[in-house]
C-alpha cells in the first residue's frame, strides 16, 4: 500500500522503459561423460608430477612467509617466492593449453573442466594440509618443555595462526589463484574461444571462489563483499536480507515491469541452472538502479531511451528506498560501508559486529568505553606506537550516518544491491563447485595410479614436455593444398621478349613471399614448379597444440591469393599479362605414403588428385561469367545424366574456380573439429541460399586469423538458361572476396 501511495502522491505512472535483465548462464559442467574410477564413486585424475611438486613447494614457501613474525599480509612476497609464482603460472598455462588442444578435436570441453576442477581441488587441499602440517610442527616444538626464545616464538606464532587461520588460507590461495586468473584472462580465454567457442569453461567467480574456506569471515566480507551479521535472528543477517530483498524486487517489477533477455545471444552452449535467477546477476542491479551511470551517458548524448531509463531507475530507487526504510535497513546499509575504515582505524581490535551495533544504535557508548578499558589492560594486543583508543571517530561516524539518512542515498543503495547480489551469486557458485569437487578423485599413490591406468579409467593431465611416447611422433593425418597457377607461360614469354629475366621476376614477386607464408602457416612443399604448386600440412600425434591443418591451409590459400593480387598489380603497371589462381584443399584422415628417389622424398596421397580437380576451372564457365562481377569465386555444377557435355578431369561435376579456394567436405568436417565456428544463413547472387561459417585460429607464430567458409548446394547445369536448380550435394568455398567478408564481419560483429 505504501508503494501505491508513493505513486499516487507523485502522480507518477510507471516509466516507459522495460529493462532487459540477463539471467546467470554458465557452461554445462557435465561429468557424467567420464567413467567412474577405482572406488566406483568418483572420477580418477592424475596431475603432472612436475606441476604438483612445484606447486607444493610454492605453497609451503608462501605459508612460511605469511605466518612468520617478519612477513605477514601487508608485505610483498620475497624474490624467491615471486619467481616461484611466475614458474607456477607458466606451468598452469602449459598444462591447461595442452589439455585444451588435446580435447579440441572432439570438442570435449568437459575434459578441460575436469582438469580445472582437479587443479582447484589439489590447490585447496594442499594449502589446507600444508598449513596444518606447519601448525603441527610448531606445536611439537613447544611441547618439549623448553623455555628457549625459539620455543616461545613458536608458541606465539602457533597462537597467531590459530586465531587467523581463515585469513591465512584466503591470503595464500588468493595469491596463487591470482596467477591462474591472469593466465586465464591473458591467454586461455582467447584459446577457448578459438577451440570451443567458450570464453570460460568454468565461470570465473566459481573457479576463483573466495568462499572455499569460509562463507562468513570478517576480513573476507570486509575486503571482498559486504559485512553481514552472523546472528540468524538479526534483520541484517544473510537469510533475512535475502528474503527482504527478493520481496522488494518483486514489488519493484510489479510496478515497473522488466523483460528477461533471450538466451539466443549466448556465445556458447550453456544451461541456466534452476538455482540461479536474474536476481543473482550484479549487472542487473546496475541496470535497475544506477542513475549515476545513466546521467553520465545523458551528459554525452540525449536520447528518449536514456531519458526513459533514468525515469525508470529513479522510480525503482524510490521504491527501494521506501521499502528499506519500512524494514529499518537504511542505517545498517550505510553503516556497513564505514566498517572497513573503522576496523582499520581501531587496529582490528574492535570486532566489526561491535562497531556495527554502535553505529546502528544497538549498544551505547558505555559498552564501547568498557571495551577500550579492557584493551588497555591487555598491552600484548597493542603495538607500542598505537595511539590512545578513543570513541570519538566512532561517534562522529554515527552522527554523520544519521545525517546521511536525510540525504540522497541512490549511489550507496545501488552499490549495496550489486554487492549483496555478488555475494549471493558466489555462495551459489561455491556450493555448486563443492558438489563438482566431490566427484573428483586425485590419485597420488603409485599403486592406485597403475590400477586406474591399467583399467583405462585414469584421466591424466601432463605438461606438454611430459608426453614423450615415441609412438605419438607419427603423422596422424594430412591436408593437401593444390594451387593451379594460370598465365605464367604467357608472362614468361612476354618477359623474355622484353629481354627481362623471368626467373628473378617470379622469385621476387611470387615464390619468395609464398615461401615465407608457408613457414608461417606450417606447410611443407610437395611440388612447386611452373604452374603447379602442391603443399602439405601434417599433424603429428605428439603435437595436439598444432592440430590446425585445415584452418592453416585455408589461411595460406587466402594469403597466396593476396600475393597474386599484388603480383597482378605490378604486371598491370608494366603492361604484362596477369596471373590467375585456383586452389583446392583436401583432407585425409590417414598419414600419406612416402617413396624415396635417393634422398628425395616423394609423397603419395589420394588427396593430391582430388585437390587438383577442386582447383580446376571449366572453360565453359569462364566464358559464362567473364563479364560478371561476382562476390564468390567458386561455383560447382552437376552434369545432367542426359547432357552430352562431359565433366572435365573425369568428374561428373565441373566447377568455376577463378582466384578462389574450394574445400572438400572432409576438410570442412575436420575444420569443425579444429576450431569453433559461428554460422549464419544468407542469399547471394548467382549461388542463392547458402550458410556462412566464421571461426578463428592461430598460425605457427601464434598470430590470430579469421577463416570464413561458405557452404552452398551444387547447382544442376542446364544449357541456355540463367537459373540453375539446386541439388542435395554441397560444396565449400573459403571466402576471400573483400566486400563479402566486410558484410559478414559486420553482420556477426566479428573483427577481421
Amino acid at each position: 500500500m505504501a508503494l501505491l501511495r508513493l505513486f499516487s502522491q507523485q502522480n507518477t505512472q510507471p516509466p516507459l522503459f522495460k529493462p532487459s535483465v540477463q539471467p546467470i548462464y554458465y557452461p554445462h559442467i557435465d561429468l557424467s561423460y567420464f567413467n567412474l574410477g577405482i572406488d566406483n564413486v568418483r572420477i580418477d585424475t592424475y596431475l603432472s608430477q612436475k606441476f604438483t611438486a612445484q606447486a607444493k613447494n610454492l605453497i609451503h614457501e608462501l605459508l612460511e612467509e605469511r605466518t612468520s613474525t617478519k612477513k605477514r599480509f601487508t608485505d610483498k612476497p620475497s624474490d624467491k617466492v615471486r619467481k616461484q609464482l611466475e614458474q607456477f603460472a607458466q606451468h598452469y598455462a602449459d598444462i591447461l593449453q595442452t589439455a585444451a588442444n588435446r580435447a579440441k578435436e572432439s570438442k570435449q570441453i568437459h575434459k578441460v573442466q575436469l582438469l580445472q576442477l582437479s587443479i582447484s581441488k589439489f590447490l585447496h587441499q594442499t594449502i589446507t594440509h600444508t598449513l596444518d602440517d606447519i601448525l603441527q610442527e610448531l606445536r611439537s616444538s613447544t611441547m618439549t618443555g623448553s623455555q628457549s626464545a625459539q620455543s616461545l616464538t613458536n608458541y606465539d606464532r602457533t597462537k597467531w595462526i590459530q586465531n587467523n587461520k581463515v585469513r591465512v588460507l584466503n591470503q595464500v590461495s588468493s595469491e596463487i589463484f591470482e596467477q591462474m586468473r591472469w593466465i586465464e584472462n591473458s591467454q586461455n580465454t582467447k584459446l577457448r574461444m578459438e577451440l570451443f567457442g567458450v570464453p570460460w569453461s568454468i565461470p570465473e567467480p566459481m573457479l576463483f571462489s573466495h568462499l572455499m574456506y569460509a562463507a562468513y569471515e570478517n576480513d573476507l566480507l570486509l575486503n571482498k563483499y559486504i559485512w553481514l551479521v552472523d546472528n540468524v535472528t538479526h534483520r541484517f543477517c544473510f537469510v533475512k536480507l535475502q528474503t527482504a530483498i527478493d520481496e522488494v524486487l518483486a514489488k519493484i517489477i510489479e510496478l515497473c515491469p522488466i523483460k528477461l533477455a533471450s538466451s539466443s545471444k549466448k556465445s556458447y552452449p550453456s544451461i541456466n541452472n534452476k538455482s540461479f535467477t536474474w536476481r543473482d546477476n550484479p549487472d542487473n542491479m546496475q541496470l535497475l538502479f544506477d542513475t549515476q551511470q545513466t546521467q553520465s551517458q545523458l551528459s554525452k548524448t540525449t536520447t528518449d531511451t536514456l531519458q526513459y531509463k533514468l525515469a525508470y531507475q529513479k522510480t525503482a530507487l524510490q521504491i527501494l528506498d521506501q521499502s528499506f526504510a519500512e524494514l529499518d535497513l537504511l542505517l545498517p546499509i550505510l553503516a556497513i560501508y564505514e566498517l572497513p575504515r573503522l576496523y582499520n582505524h581501531y587496529y582490528h581490535l574492535l570486532d566489526p559486529k561491535l562497531l556495527f551495533s554502535y553505529l546502528c544504535g544497538e549498544i551505547d557508548a558505555q559498552t564501547i568505553n568498557n571495551k577500550f578499558k579492557n584493551l588497555v589492560k591487555l598491552k600484548a594486543t597493542r603495538k607500542s606506537d598505537n595511539k590512545e583508543l578513543s570513541i570519538n571517530e566512532l561517534s562522529a561516524t554515527q552522527k554523520r550516518l544519521r545525517q546521511a539518512l536525510k540525504q540522497d542515498k541512490s549511489a550507496i543503495l545501488c552499490q549495496f544491491m550489486q554487492d549483496f547480489t555478488a555475494y549471493r551469486r558466489d555462495l551459489k557458485f561455491q556450493k555448486l563447485l563443492q558438489q563438482k569437487l566431490e566427484s573428483v578423485h586425485l590419485l597420488e599413490d603409485d599403486s592406485y595410479i597403475q590400477l586406474s591406468r591399467s583399467n583405462g579409467i585414469l584421466n591424466e593431465f601432463l605438461l606438454a614436455e611430459e608426453y614423450t611416447d615415441e609412438a605419438n611422433t607419427s603423422i596422424r593425418c594430412h591436408v593437401i593444398l593444390k594451387a593451379d597457377l594460370r598465365g605464367s607461360t604467357t608472362i614468361v614469354s612476354e618477359l623474355t621478349k622484353r629481354g627481362l629475366n623471368p626467373a628473378t621476376h617470379f622469385n621476387l614477386h611470387f615464390f619468395h613471399p609464398i615461401r615465407e607464408l608457408i613457414k608461417d602457416f606450417g606447410g611443407e612443399k610437395v611440388f612447386i614448379e611452373g604452374d603447379a604448386v602442391i603443399l602439405s600440412f601434417f599433424e603429428y600425434q605428439s603435437q595436439p597444440e598444432q592440430w590446425f591443418a585445415v584452418a592453416r591451409a585455408c589461411g595460406l590459400a587466402k594469403s597466396m591469393l593476396e600475393v597474386v593480387a599484388k603480383q597482378n598489380q605490378i604486371c598491370q603497371e608494366q603492361g604484362l599479362p596477369i596471373l590467375e589462381l585456383g586452389i583446392g584443399i583436401c583432407y585425409s584422415a590417414e598419414a600419406p605414403a612416402f617413396l624415396y628417389d635417393g634422398d628425395d622424398r616423394i609423397m603419395i596421397s589420394p588427396a593430391i588428385g582430388y585437390a587438383d580437380r577442386l582447383s580446376s576451372c571449366s572453360w565453359k564457365l569462364r566464358q559464362l561469367y567473364a563479364n560478371v562481377d561476382l562476390l564468390t569465386h567458386v561455383m560447382v555444377f552437376q552434369q545432367p545424366a542426359t547432357d552430352s557435355f562431359k565433366g572435365e578431369k573425369g568428374m561428373t561435376t565441373f566447377r568455376y574456380n577463378l582466384n578462389g579456394v574450394e574445400l572438400d567436405q572432409t576438410a570442412f568436417q575436420k575444420l569443425h573439429k579444429e576450431i569453433a565456428l559461428r554460422s549464419m544463413k544468407t542469399k547471394l547472387p548467382n549461388v542463392g541460399a547458402c550458410e556462412i561459417f566464421v571461426g578463428q585460429y592461430q598460425d605457427i607464430r601464434r598470430q590470430s586469423h579469421t577463416v570464413v567458409i561458405r557452404r552452398s548446394n551444387v547447382q544442376l547445369w542446364q544449357e541456355n538458361t540463367e537459373k540453375y536448380p539446386s541439388t542435395n550435394k554441397e560444396y565449400y568455398e573459403v571466402v576471400t572476396n573483400r566486400k563479402l567478408l566486410q558484410a559478414i564481419f559486420s553482420k556477426l560483429g566479428v573483427k577481421a
